[in-house]
């Protein structure tokens, strides 16, 4: 019984290893999914705001004996926000160019699926965006960025789902950044709730 016992073991530590070799050491993907975007600020409750994002991204193994990963990579995101009070409405749009830098420890499920959770930090730079503002019969309409900051750095987490070369994956970011530019306003930090599906090359 012994033996068979220590058979065992020694079958799954080799095929265990057989796994992990059979990791790809770089990894190209593309990437694209929604947003749905928020902001959390001070004394108002904001509602979400859906978006999309558009993803380059690259994976590169940091041990080659085991399946801890760094990917970074370059993405266009919009994010942004709803906001009713009174009579009045108000709906922001941010658009991003977002770079971040995520780990992912990789769980091989079987041969054809792979499950991953990732964490890290990101930072987005705001390219443009249109805030409309609606109170009684009068619209405004003004560039977004004339009342916040461009820049934005926050926390990222996800897990991902690959099969084959296919993935879906789900995740948070949070800003850690006052994006408000203008002092009489609240502040305003992003968080956004997005799904993605990809295709790793």
């Amino acid at each position: 019984m012994k033996k068979i016992f220590l058979t065992l073991v020694g079958a799954v530590v080799l095929m265990g290893n057989a796994v992990a070799q059979q990791w790809d050491a770089n990894n190209f993907m593309a990437r694209v999914g929604l947003n749905f975007g928020n902001v959390a600020m001070d004394d108002f409750s904001t509602d979400a705001k859906v978006g999309f994002h558009l993803a380059g991204v690259y994976e590169r193994q940091l041990f080659a004996t085991t399946p801890l990963f760094l990917e970074t990579g370059l993405a266009l995101t919009q994010k942004g926000y709803k906001l009713e009070m009174g009579g009045e409405s108000s709906k922001s749009n941010m658009w991003y160019l977002e770079v971040p830098v995520m780990v992912n420890y990789k769980f091989a499920v079987n041969e054809e699926w792979t499950l991953y959770p990732s964490a890290g930090i990101y930072y987005a730079l705001g390219i443009g965006g249109k805030t409309k503002i609606k109170e009684g019969g009068a619209s405004l309409k003004g560039d977004t960025f004339d009342g916040y900051q461009r820049s934005d750095f926050g926390l990222r987490i996800g897990f991902t789902a690959d099969w084959k070369r296919y993935q879906v994956s789900a995740g948070y970011s949070i800003g850690f950044l006052d994006v408000a530019d203008v002092s009489t306003m609240p502040e305003l930090k992003t968080r956004t709730f997005f799904v993605t599906v990809g295709y790793r090359f």
